[in-house]
Parts: structure tokens; C-alpha cells; sequence
């Protein structure tokens, strides 16, 4: 019920637009969309709704398969970290207020961050 409400609030429908698609299905079927049927919302597997304190939408787009993970920016380990999560690390590494490491090796698997 949780997934869905966020959904609706997310994405709205619109007549306009048709968006989203009553059946999503059928778009996976006819476009190339990552991430995969099942890992949308993936974060939600690993923290229950409840205990939700912040929710990161993002826009870094992938166009490999075996990329996209349903987490915002996040990428299996054995994928090449992309520039924008290095930045995001650097930053968090340079916020006094934040206490980070850079994963070493460094990855983009944001998992951990999702518990």
C-alpha cells in the first residue's frame, strides 16, 4: 500500500500526458527501461516505510543493462563507479558535519545506505 501511495505522489496521472501508464507492464515490453520491473523501488526491500527519513531522487541516467538498481545512483560493485557518485562521495568526504569514508576499492553499490 505504502509503494503505492508513493507512486501516486510521485507520479501523478496526468490526461495530458498518460503518464503513468495504466499498464506497466506493456512499457517494459515495448521500451528499454531500467531499472528492471523488479527493482523499482528497491529501497523500500531494504527499510521499511516507516522508518523512512529521507528519500534522494535523482535523474543519473543508465544505459547499460545490469546498471540501474532501483537506488538513486547506486550500481552493482563490479560496475565502474560513475562521476557523479565519485562527487557525491567528495563532497561527503569534505562536509565537516558528515563523518565518510570513500568506500575502498572504491564502488557505487548504495545499498548499505538503504538499511
Amino acid at each position: 500500500m505504502y509503494l503505492l501511495q508513493l507512486q501516486l505522489l510521485l507520479f501523478p496521472k496526468s490526461e495530458e500526458s498518460g503518464y503513468p501508464p495504466d499498464n506497466w507492464d506493456t512499457e517494459y515490453e515495448t521500451q528499454t527501461i531500467f531499472p528492471p520491473k523488479e527493482l523499482i523501488f528497491n529501497a523500500f526491500k531494504h527499510v521499511s516505510f516507516s522508518e523512512l527519513k529521507v528519500v534522494i531522487v535523482g535523474q543519473d541516467p543508465y544505459i547499460k543493462d545490469g546498471e540501474a538498481m532501483g537506488l538513486c545512483f547506486s550500481i552493482p560493485k563490479n560496475i565502474k563507479c560513475p562521476p557523479s557518485l565519485k562527487n557525491i562521495y567528495k563532497a561527503l568526504e569534505k562536509d565537516p558535519k558528515v563523518t565518510f569514508k570513500t568506500p575502498n576499492p572504491v564502488h557505487g553499490d548504495l545499498t548499505k545506505w538503504a538499511s
